[in-house]
């Protein structure tokens, strides 16, 4: 069902039909072959149907085993897209729960010279882990993130050269995230997520994260239409958009960001907040962001929050 409902958005794009799509299987399950297969006939080879055939046995890893399982395909469809097919110096991989937005491909397209001109870009991903309902988002701006956000990114050839000899056994999203992959180079990432999680159960998500966290991401559906001028995208420039803001802003102590009213300051008022790591957690909640031990969406451990 999943399946079924993600490749329908995502064939129903324009000019999906001047990309290769893979659907790669990671089991022996009928039904999602007979969809696969669906979308294969009369595609004159742009639909391409593959087995995970690097698939091992991880049944002795307990409620473990699915990350296992998670790992090793991501490194199969990664091999034979890069190592075994030909002609393909870049790659979008979209999982099999999430609803793609009209302008998706645009977001790729418009945003695939970026990987080339600058090499402390690692990937663009559709999905922006900040980016709830409740903020203040502008559809068509982009940022720089050191986090690894995956859910529908893209990276180059050159990326996967270097980390398939070191491929995780598992949490592989984790492991992109630690600095001997990351290397200090971030993503792109829209404020606006250009894919939305129909996964209410899944093998890393349940009912209750969904409910609480998933289903609050805002999602775009503008038409597709060319971003336009990426430039402020690049290192030097980002960075000194970055800390004109700094400069502008009003330091607020952590005592009174943590205040129930009023702790960011004044609404149109640029205020910055200072933290340490191990209390990350206590500004996310407050500021209304995604709460984990480590600031997601952040550039150079710096998250922006526009507040609605």
């Amino acid at each position: 069902e999943y399946l079924e409902k993600t490749l329908t958005s995502l064939f129903k794009l324009d000019g999906v039909e001047d990309h290769t799509v893979f659907i790669s299987q990671d089991g022996s399950h009928g039904g999602v072959q007979e969809v696969a297969m669906r979308y294969v006939k009369g595609a004159g080879g742009k639909v391409k149907h593959v087995f995970n055939n690097m698939r091992q046995n991880h049944a002795d890893k307990g409620d473990q085993a699915a990350v296992h399982y998670i790992a090793d395909h991501y490194k199969f469809v990664l091999t034979h897209v890069f190592d075994r097919e030909e002609g393909y110096d870049a790659a979008v991989l979209l999982e099999e729960d999430m609803q793609v937005s009209p302008d998706f491909l645009q977001l790729f397209r418009d945003t695939r010279p970026l990987l080339d001109q600058d090499d402390t870009i690692m990937c663009v991903s559709s999905w922006n882990d900040n980016g709830y309902k409740a903020m203040d988002l502008d559809p068509r701006r982009l940022f720089r993130s050191g986090f690894f956000p995956g859910l529908g990114w893209m990276l180059r050839r050159q990326l996967w050269d270097e980390l398939k000899d070191k491929w995780p056994k598992s949490q592989w999203d984790h492991w992109m995230r630690v600095d001997s992959q990351s290397q200090g180079r971030d993503c792109i990432v829209p404020e606006v997520s250009r894919n939305h999680n129909i996964g209410v159960e899944g093998a890393t998500v349940h009912s209750s994260a969904f409910t609480s966290r998933l289903q609050n991401i805002a999602f775009s559906e503008v038409p597709p239409k060319p971003f336009g001028d990426l430039s402020y995208l690049l290192k030097a420039k980002y960075t000194s958009y970055v800390m004109d803001l700094v400069q502008q802003s009003a330091k607020v102590s952590f005592s009174k960001a943590m205040e129930s009213k009023g702790g960011f300051g004044a609404k149109g008022t640029v205020t910055r907040v200072g933290y340490i790591r191990e209390d990350w957690h206590k500004i996310a909640e407050r500021a209304g962001l995604y709460v984990s031990q480590w600031p997601r969406g952040h550039f150079e451990h710096l998250v922006i929050v526009r507040k609605g």
